[in-house]
């Protein structure tokens, strides 16, 4: 096995399918077993992270026929993506959504408790849901989110839960007390002490809130 350094929007998905290798069997490998450990999912890994993957498979040769057209049909694999959408009203059901990049997936919608589920390329970096009849649009970034008990983790899903915005972040020169304050607000809201600081039930209750 060699090591792997995870960069920024890595999954095991994502480079199970550049390296041609299974991802379920290279998950529980021993040599994996801290990582898994670490990370519980396979979805959420962390800028840094070492994997241990298999050697690269010899590079296959097709044969093609000169001076002819020849024609090639790649199958990419896929993933599935679920995204909650909420208001302050609560769960944002029965919204039409389009995915910008994938036009071919017809007849989505959020269900009763906002979720909207899609399938994307493995290798797709980010997509766009927009809503159908509203001028509302979301950029995603796939494979993106890091570990809840990281700060960029913790960063993220404030971002996403609406207790952190982005004009915040653009106008603030002290992200630390951001962060704080947006932390006190987050504990708060799950009627827990408002200290503004990370402790192993924040993380618990963030990671419940956020879904991962």
């Amino acid at each position: 096995m060699t090591p792997h350094v995870v960069r920024s929007g890595d999954h095991l998905l994502k480079l199970a399918a550049r390296m041609q290798f299974d991802a379920t069997e290279v998950w529980n490998h021993p040599d994996n077993a801290d990582l898994k450990k670490a990370r519980g999912s396979t979805h959420i890994l962390k800028s840094g992270d070492l994997l241990y993957m298999p050697e690269p498979a010899p590079r296959r040769w097709l044969p093609v026929k000169v001076g002819k057209v020849n024609r090639f049909v790649a199958t990419l694999p896929m993933a599935t993506m679920t995204v909650t959408f909420v208001s302050e009203h609560g769960p944002i059901a029965g919204q039409a959504c389009r995915i910008r990049e994938l036009p071919e997936q017809k007849g989505l919608a959020t269900d009763a408790q906002g979720n909207l589920t899609f399938r994307v390329p493995v290798a797709v970096a980010t997509v766009t849901v927009e809503w159908v009849g509203r001028e509302v649009a979301y950029e995603l970034r796939v494979g993106d989110l890091d570990p809840v008990d990281t700060r960029s983790g913790v960063l993220q899903r404030l971002l996403n839960l609406g207790f952190i915005l982005d004009f915040h972040l653009d106008l603030t020169t002290d992200e630390d007390e951001l962060l704080r304050q947006a932390i006190a607000q987050f504990q708060s809201s799950q009627v827990l002490d408002p200290t503004g600081e990370l402790n192993a039930t924040t993380i618990d209750k963030l990671r419940q809130a956020h879904g991962c």
